[in-house]
């Protein structure tokens, strides 16, 4: 007996040890800077007309993030955009173009990405996105499909009709966009979202926002 449970007590241990391990690989909001060979001119093989893009065009910095709905660090690296006003502080006083590229890992996620994107016909692309991400825990293990995020839609006064009828008709559209993002992304050969670069630097995972604000301004001292 006493065998059997000190058999039980190293499988428990070794599993304990798994579990924090996996946490530590996948939630950890720890990240690499690294600097990168990505110029905006090789950049720009990556980019396409239809990536969602807030800036102006002539804009010195570029950030480019691939994120996923479903990813806790990416939610954790949205915050950290509203926590040095990104929007305010760079993007409309023509500082930085932002490019954000939906790169979503199961099902639900891509349902949150379609979302997105459809509600930017109606100019409410990143208004849904930022609601999306607020909500997550809400709409992350609802059953229902469509139905609650037709309650966001509705929240951010999209025109319904309009909303529902993508849902139906525009969904290969959208899901083709996606597969795009998806193989851009592998290209890069990088594990894990998020995966943002800041010009010349590549960031791979959601660092605090002071890293972000001083790779920003470092960047562009540059230009």
């Amino acid at each position: 007996m006493k065998g059997k449970l000190k058999t039980a007590s190293i499988v428990i241990s070794i599993l304990a040890i798994g579990a924090v391990l996996y946490h530590f690989v996948f939630y950890s909001k720890s990240t690499d800077v690294n600097s990168t060979t990505y110029t905006i001119d090789s950049l720009s093989n990556f980019l396409s007309e239809n990536d969602n893009i807030v800036g102006k065009e002539e804009a010195p910095l570029t950030i480019v993030e691939f994120s996923d709905y479903n990813c806790n660090a990416c939610q954790y690296s949205h915050e950290n955009w509203k926590k040095i006003k990104l929007n305010e502080n760079y993007i409309q006083t023509g500082k930085v173009k932002y490019i954000l590229k939906d790169v979503p890992s199961n099902e639900k996620a891509i349902e949150a990405s379609l979302v997105a994107m459809i509600a930017g016909e109606q100019n409410k692309y990143w208004e849904m996105h930022s609601l999306l991400f607020v909500r997550k825990k809400e709409w992350i293990n609802e059953p229902k499909g469509y139905d609650l995020f037709k309650k966001y839609a509705e929240e951010l006064d999209l025109d319904l009709n309009k909303f529902e009828n993508s849902l139906e008709n525009r969904n290969k559209y959208y899901k083709k966009r996606l597969k795009n993002s998806r193989e851009q992304y592998k290209k890069l050969k990088i594990a894990g979202t998020p995966m943002i670069i800041i010009g010349d630097t590549q960031i791979n995972g959601a660092p605090d926002y002071k890293i972000l604000e001083e790779v920003i301004e470092k960047e562009l001292t540059k230009n």
